[in-house]
């Protein structure tokens, strides 16, 4: 998904490139100077987005497992009592 995300924008960085240099000699090192850095800032921006949006999908098509869980972290697991200050 993160590389969809980073080649759409930088399609449309080039296409915003060419429009406005429309009917001038192209700038092709400013342009892809611009365009390179466009691709990085927007791979690294969306990267923690597009990891959370992965692993949604992974656990909606494969579900945990009971074991898989940590039981400390099971919602369905009984909380194990504590001598009142965490003994």
């Amino acid at each position: 998904m993160n590389t969809i995300v980073t080649f759409g924008v930088i399609l449309a960085t080039l296409i915003i490139g060419l429009v406005v240099t429309a009917g001038e000699p192209l700038p092709v090192g400013r342009l892809s100077i611009i365009t390179a850095s466009v691709a990085v800032i927007t791979a690294f921006v969306f990267y923690p987005i597009s990891k959370t949006l992965w692993s949604a999908i992974d656990l909606i098509i494969i579900p945990l497992e009971p074991g898989e869980v940590d039981p400390r972290f099971d919602p369905s697991v009984p909380a194990e009592p504590t001598g009142g200050f965490g003994v």
